[in-house]
């Protein structure tokens, strides 16, 4: 399962998610900033990507369909700090078998999960 973390996702946390042995990619790490919505969507699709995001624009399910794309992890965690985001993206990541967010939008917050299919 390979990640890509969105411009506005900590370097701190993808520090901490390599650290884990996750793979993840970033758009900062490929100068990629500035690309709209869609065109980071489509580079989900096409390199096979989960996206992770504070961006509460990729939750919109009617803009980004469940099941259009490899999946979506919105961190709806506020104040959005690595401090309360780290514990919180490693915790649900080292307990949920990828196959349970795979195509789906989970919206992970400081008390709960949610994952719609």
């Amino acid at each position: 399962m390979k990640f890509f973390a969105d411009e506005c996702l900590f370097i701190a946390t993808i520090k901490a998610l390599r650290d884990a042995g996750y793979q993840i990619d970033s758009i900062l790490e490929r100068n990629l900033s500035g690309l709209c919505d869609e065109e980071i969507i489509n580079l989900c699709i096409k390199e096979n990507y989960i996206l992770i995001t504070f961006d509460n624009d990729f939750s919109n399910i009617f803009r980004f369909p469940v099941g259009s794309n490899p999946g979506i992890i919105f961190i709806k965690i506020k104040p959005a700090t690595v401090e309360s985001a780290n514990p919180a993206i490693l915790h649900f990541l080292s307990r949920n078998n990828p196959e349970i967010f795979s195509k789906a939008l989970t919206v992970i917050t400081k008390t709960k999960i949610r994952i719609c299919k």
